[in-house]
Parts: C-alpha cells; sequence; structure tokens
C-alpha cells in the first residue's frame, strides 16, 4: 500500500513487531489512532498481517519522510527501540536456545538480569 519508495526507505530497518508495543496512555493512544486510520483507509490492502506493515511503516515514518493516508491524526509518539533481551519486552522467536536467564525467585530475566515484569 506504500509503494516502492516507502519500503527502499526503511528496508534497512529492523522489523518491528506489532504485537509488543508499550507506551504511556496518551502515547498508545496516538499510536492506536494512527494504526486505525492507517489499516481503514488502506482496506484494499487488507490482509493476515497487514497490521505488521503499517506498524514498521509508523514507526520509521521519519526516516520514510512518510506522512499519514488520512486526515486528523494526532502525532505519532516517539518511538524508542530496544535490542531483544535488553528492552522491557522478550521476543522469543528471536532469542537463541539456553539463553534464558532467571532470578533467584524464579522470575524472568533479561540480558541485563532485570526481570520482566
Amino acid at each position: 500500500c506504500y509503494g516502492h519508495p516507502t519500503q527502499m526507505s526503511i528496508s534497512g530497518q529492523p522489523i518491528s513487531c506489532s504485537g509488543y508495543a508499550i507506551g504511556t496512555s496518551a502515547a498508545m493512544g496516538r499510536y492506536f489512532a494512527n494504526m486505525a486510520g492507517e489499516i481503514g483507509t488502506n482496506t484494499r490492502c487488507e490482509q493476515n498481517g497487514i497490521d505488521q506493515g503499517v506498524h514498521n511503516v509508523l514507526v520509521n515514518a521519519g526516516k520514510a519522510h512518510w506522512k499519514p493516508s488520512g486526515k486528523g491524526y494526532p502525532p505519532l509518539p516517539h518511538f524508542v527501540f530496544h535490542d531483544n533481551e535488553r528492552g522491557p519486552v522478550f521476543t522469543g522467536g528471536y532469542a537463541p536456545k539456553g539463553v534464558y536467564r532467571y532470578s533467584g525467585t524464579g522470575a524472568f530475566q533479561n540480558h541485563d538480569l532485570v526481570d520482566y515484569t
């Protein structure tokens, strides 16, 4: 739906999983308004997994010099990327086998030995 120029502008960026987004209520509200607006505006592209493509365009909007399709979207929040196993969210599909860490109380921990909560 976004075309080759947008695809090429973000092609070198890491893929961000649309299923793992954390933020303040206000930031998530702006993010969801943009996600819903884009998915609703681009219904011709609807298929399983469209959220993944839309999410990656949104989180890389600054790099892509991309502007929303619809009118009246709130400004996108600032996105912060964390390397897997270093941030607050664990994406198990990207973790090497055998690297899981647990605290003395049995809590699952990231690479920096911070408990996932």
